[in-house]
């Protein structure tokens, strides 16, 4: 302590007088060669413990002092002038100190077994609070070492750190101009690295430990010189040839040292991993003080990055790109090794040399990108072939991180890092088997390409709408690409085997079955959307192919309610390409949509009359005929729309309307024709098609200034009206009063539960099928007409009235009852025609066995039946209830 306070005090640190210090030094020095020789001749650990303490005391000292410059001797001039600066009373101070040690090389304790020592009796010196007392105390209870105390080996003893520094201080207080230029200073050096190698070779056994000592022992010789020569380099605008001799001669002590440790062998008991690992450290230290402009750093770096990869020390690959930022920009000094090669292969405008970010080069950041993508590599690598329980998988977001960050530095331009980022670790991911990424890989691509496009000067001419149409665009072809790996499986080929089901704390779980089958959804749904908003990109050709994809997901996956705006579709992607393409006048564009608008109208209507063509598309699945029906109706109407709309923008700026309300007019009639067939029978088209044709026939005659044409079309108005009444009426007039009721409750309508009916077995016979009027005439033959048709009128409407009561009796419960589901689409259960006149046709009858099935009628609806048939003479007939295909209920006499 009295030594320490005398050494701290100003006139040591801060005088002028160099014979104090130099005092102090020579007696520390001094007493503590006399106790490690007293400690040598007792042998006692005691002894030992105390000098090695003041050994390390005299030269922590000795250091310090030297640091401040306060054991500088006064020479003459020309000595002074000579030497350039170095302190050689200090250097030679130090080679005797070591000589004169060497002989307690085995008395005396390293530096590791008194940092071991002081931690294991920390209780003894550290004092505790007693709370009872109120005081500080100090344990005075003999703490059992539970271990021996084990030192770190000759290598660091302090008689060998201490005299090895002083010499390398000595060395580095020369001028910054003699020490970067003359040979002579720098080979100087070679004396205290020799000592170090000599110790290591000396050893008798090699160890992880030896290892590490002798790399940071020559990392704390060489920094002192190392900061000297970087110092003059920064003051230098010329290759510093004395920088690059002292690397190669550091770069010689680990080759040397390493040979020779390979001739030995390691005992395996020797290995330690948490010695390897700080050894590792301390090469990248070793590079850290390079003063050649990169020699020494990139051998270091690449050495170290290699054994880390081999023994898989994860921790020292995500922090050795550390080493990189703090090398800065040396690479570009005009004073490095580096750079002047760098110069002499400059054939490009591609500058390797440039400072960019984070104040490193672009050869830094190269270095830098290049390790990570081998440690991504590596895990690509080990995902495919597996890896053992117990093995650490190789790291992923520092190396990530990295990557990113030597990208940008890489690149001319920053705005496109994003883009290669996310590629990359999609790729990885996909490769790795890691693919919780993918997932989020399109939202990453649509930001990082819209940050591309803004700020790439190749693109700076372009606008807003233009930079998120490509951005989409390409977002929707890496989502494309996405959907088509998971649809095919190929996406998890690396992937672990699928769980059934997902985890419920994760949104997407693609680890799960369910969770992949919806990103292959999800994704294909993505990009259609990405491909179809990118109008504005590559003239719109990704909409019109977003388009032709929708067209076959409705058609092929059955995507029903997407036919509905397939039109609007066709015409968005088809005008958007003739508007990007500039090939065409708006008019001509007009005609065009039009015709892409009546052509799908065309196919719409198609599809809404031929009810049983749709029925039969297996990509399409109904539920129940209600829903098929009502889908056709959707069809229908908006098919409809479409054609008109699309007569409208074909003409529209040809100024020929009465060719317009013509095409309305025909097209109309046509549907309303169809509304009156009993296929196709629905109210709408009744209505859209006969009153929407009668308006276009108007608008025509208003269109026409001839008054004659315009009078006639009025009369065709009238021609047309009439007939659609009597089309009106003659449907009226087929209808009974079996089912009657509103359409909307009709269409409800379902099929009653089943009752078994006795079977019924009809003879094969070949005969006339006769199908005769439910009114039957009287049989004899004298009555005068008159008086039977009086009597037809009142029974046919008693017994109109009688269906009427039991049709408004059993209306409510037919809608509680649940529909059962058939094979063939049946649009409703129409009301019961009346008996039609006689007509002849060949028919056969058709043996009819125990029946599959059976059919039930309301009760009410069997009464009514029965009272026709008794109502209705038919001897020789047998009564028949038919079904029709249309639905209607036919009640027929068959002659037996």
């Amino acid at each position: 302590t009295l030594l320490g306070t005398l050494v701290v005090s100003s006139p040591v640190l801060l005088g002028s007088n160099v014979l104090v210090p130099w005092t102090i030094v020579i007696y520390t020095i001094i007493t503590s060669y006399l106790m490690l020789r007293e400690a040598q001749e007792n042998k006692s650990e005691k002894s030992a413990m105390g000098a090695s303490s003041a050994l390390l005391t005299s030269m922590v000292l000795s250091v310090l002092l030297s640091f401040l410059g306060r054991l500088e001797v006064p020479l003459p001039d020309a000595i002074s002038d000579a030497l350039s600066g170095f302190n050689i009373t200090l250097a030679i101070v130090g080679v005797i100190v070591y000589l004169s040690m060497m002989r307690f090389k085995e008395t005396e304790l390293d530096v590791g077994y008194l940092v071991n020592m002081v931690n294991s009796n920390r209780r003894k010196l550290v004092p505790i609070y007693d709370t009872v007392t109120g005081n500080w105390i100090i344990h005075k209870e003999k703490i059992e070492p539970t271990n021996e105390t084990k030192g770190w080996g000759t290598l660091s003893r302090m008689s060998l750190l201490g005299p090895l520094l002083l010499f390398s201080i000595s060395v580095s207080s020369i001028e910054a101009k003699s020490i970067a230029l003359d040979i002579q200073w720098i080979v100087l050096m070679l004396i205290p690295i020799g000592i170090i190698i000599k110790e290591v070779l000396d050893e008798k056994e090699a160890s992880s430990l030896g290892r590490m000592v002798a790399i940071w022992l020559m990392v704390i010789v060489a920094s002192p010189v190392a900061f000297k020569l970087n110092y003059a380099a920064a003051e230098v605008d010329q290759l510093i040839i004395n920088g690059v001799i002292f690397d190669l001669m550091l770069l010689a002590g680990p080759l040397i040292v390493s040979t020779s440790l390979s001739k030995k062998g390691i005992n395996s008991a020797s290995l330690d991993e948490s010695a390897d690992r700080i050894t590792l450290f301390g090469l990248l230290a070793l590079g850290l003080i390079d003063s050649s402009g990169g020699i020494l750093f990139i051998t270091m770096y690449i050495l170290v990055f290699s054994r880390a990869l081999k023994h898989r020390q994860n921790l020292l690959l995500s922090l050795a790109p550390i080493a990189i930022i703090l090398f800065q920009d040396r690479f570009a000094w005009d004073s490095s090794m580096i750079y002047s090669l760098l110069q002499l292969i400059d054939v490009t405008a591609y500058d390797p040399s440039q400072v960019t970010v984070l104040g490193i080069t672009r050869l830094s950041c190269l270095i830098m990108a290049s390790t990570a993508l081998i440690i991504l590599a590596k895990g690509v690598i080990e995902g495919r072939a597996g890896l053992g329980e117990e093995v650490a998988e190789t790291p992923l977001v520092f190396p990530a991180i990295w990557l990113a960050l030597g990208l940008a530095g890489i690149l001319t331009e920053v705005g496109w890092l994003f883009v290669i980022l996310t590629l990359l670790l999609s790729t990885y991911s996909w490769l790795s088997g890691r693919i919780e990424l993918i997932p989020w890989a399109p939202i990453f691509m649509f930001i990082s390409l819209l940050i591309g496009f803004a700020s790439s000067s190749a693109f700076g001419d372009i606008g807003d709408e233009e930079i998120f149409s490509n951005s989409i665009l390409t977002t929707g072809l890496f989502t494309l690409v996405l959907n088509q790996l998971s649809k095919s499986g190929l996406l998890y080929r690396w992937a672990k085997v699928a769980i059934e089901r997902a985890r419920p704390d994760q949104m997407l779980d693609i680890a799960s079955i369910e969770g992949r089958e919806l990103l292959t959804t999800a994704s294909k749904y993505v990009a259609i959307v990405c491909l179809v908003l990118s109008w504005n990109a590559l003239v719109g050709i990704g909409t019109l192919f977003g388009a032709i994809w929708i067209t076959r997901e409705v058609f092929a996956d059955g995507g029903k309610n997407g036919i509905l705006m397939l039109p609007i579709l066709h015409v968005f992607a088809i005008c958007n390409l003739i508007v990007q393409l500039d090939v065409l006048t708006s008019s001509q564009i007009n005609k065009v949509a039009g015709t892409v608008l009546m052509a799908n109208g065309l196919f719409m209507t198609y599809l809404a009359t031929k009810t049983e063509v749709v029925w039969k598309w297996s990509a399409f699945d109904w539920e129940d005929e209600t829903e098929y029906f009502s889908w056709i109706d959707k069809v229908g109407i908006s098919a409809i729309a479409y054609f008109l709309f699309g007569i409208v923008l074909i003409l529209m700026d040809s100024d020929v309307w009465p060719v317009l309300w013509t095409l309305w007019a025909g097209y109309l009639i046509g549907i309303a024709i169809q509304g009156f067939r009993d296929e196709t029978e629905t109210p709408w088209r009744r209505g859209f098609g006969s009153f929407g044709s009668l308006l276009s026939l108007f608008m025509l005659s208003l269109s026409i200034n001839t008054e004659l044409f315009r009078y006639m079309i009025w009369m065709l108005i009238g021609i047309v009206a009439f007939g659609f009444g009597i089309l009106y009426m003659n449907r009226m007039g087929e209808e009974s009063t079996l089912y009657q009721g509103q359409v909307s409750s009709m269409q409800d309508a379902v099929i009653p539960p089943i009752q078994a009916l006795p079977a019924t077995n009809i003879q094969p016979a070949q005969h006339i099928q006769e199908e005769i009027i439910e009114e039957v005439m009287e049989p004899e033959q004298d009555l005068e007409q008159e008086t039977q048709a009086e009597q037809e009128v009142q029974s046919e409407q008693e017994f109109e009235d009688e269906l009427d009561k039991a049709f408004q009796e059993i209306e409510p419960e037919q809608e509680d009852i649940s529909q059962k589901e058939i094979p063939a689409p049946v649009k409703q259960a129409k009301p019961l025609e009346k008996a039609k006149p006689v007509a002849k046709k060949l028919s056969p009858n058709v043996p009819v066995n125990q029946p599959l099935f059976d059919v039930q009628l309301d009760p009410q609806v069997i009464a009514i039946l029965q009272q026709r048939i008794a109502n209705t003479p038919h001897i020789g007939y047998r009564p028949v209830v038919q079904v029709m295909k249309n639905g209607n209920i036919n009640l027929t006499f068959l002659k037996v």
